[in-house]
C-alpha cells in the first residue's frame, strides 16, 4: 500500500527587510513544509519495513544468495543460486542446479535449489559445471581444478559460527558464454 501525501505549496523566500511578523509567518510555513517532507519519509520507511525479507535489487544470473524466510537454527547455512544462462559454441543452456528462476531481476524465490552449506568452512564453493550440451550448478567444501569446464561462480565463508554469519564471495554475476570449439 503506497500513501500519496500532498506536495507542500510553493512559499515565498525570507525576504531580507520584511517585518518580522512577516518572516515569523513564512518560517511557521516552511516548519510546515518541513514537517510534511517528515510525514511522507516516515510513510516510505513503513512500506520498506513491511516488505518480505530478501526482496530488493540486486539480483542477477548466479547469484548466490541466502534463501529466504528461514526461522533460525542452522537455516543460516541454507542458500541458494539464481537461475542464469550459458552459451557453449553459440548454443543457450538453462544451468540446473540453481532456483529456476526464468528472470534474475524479478523479486521472486522460487522454492527450489536449497544448498546446505558446511558449517566452519573458509570457502564452500560454488561452480559451474560444463559439458558439450550440459550445464550444471555444482558446490561443494573443495574446489574442483579451474578450468573451461568448471568455472566458479563464488564461495561462501561460513568460519563464524558463533555468531551465524556467512559471507557470500561472488566471483561470477552474469551470463556465461563460451566456445569449446575455435
Amino acid at each position: 500500500m503506497e500513501a500519496h501525501l500532498p506536495q507542500p505549496a510553493a512559499r515565498q523566500p525570507l525576504q531580507i527587510g520584511e517585518s518580522v511578523t512577516k518572516n515569523w509567518a513564512r518560517i511557521n510555513e516552511q516548519d510546515v513544509d518541513l514537517q510534511h517532507v517528515l510525514a511522507q519519509l516516515a510513510q516510505i520507511q513503513r512500506e520498506n519495513a513491511a516488505r518480505p525479507v530478501g526482496t530488493g535489487f540486486g539480483h542477477f544470473p548466479f547469484r548466490i544468495y541466502r534463501a529466504p524466510d528461514h526461522s533460525g537454527g542452522s537455516d543460516w547455512l541454507s542458500f541458494r543460486v539464481r537461475g542464469g544462462k550459458v552459451w557453449i559454441d553459440w548454443v543457450e543452456y538453462d544451468a540446473t542446479g540453481t532456483d529456476g528462476a526464468a528472470d534474475p531481476d524479478e523479486n521472486t524465490y522460487p522454492l527450489t535449489g536449497d544448498v546446505a552449506v558446511t558449517s566452519g568452512v573458509a570457502r564452500y564453493w560454488f561452480w559451474l559445471d560444463i559439458s558439450s550440451g550440459s550445464v550444471a550448478v555444482n558446490h561443494g567444501a573443495s574446489a574442483p581444478t579451474w578450468s573451461s569446464a568448471h568455472v566458479p561462480i563464488g564461495y561462501v565463508d561460513t568460519t563464524n559460527t558463533t555468531a551465524q554469519i556467512a559471507i557470500v564471495r561472488q566471483i561470477v554475476r552474469t551470463d556465461l558464454f563460451t566456445c569449446t570449439t575455435i
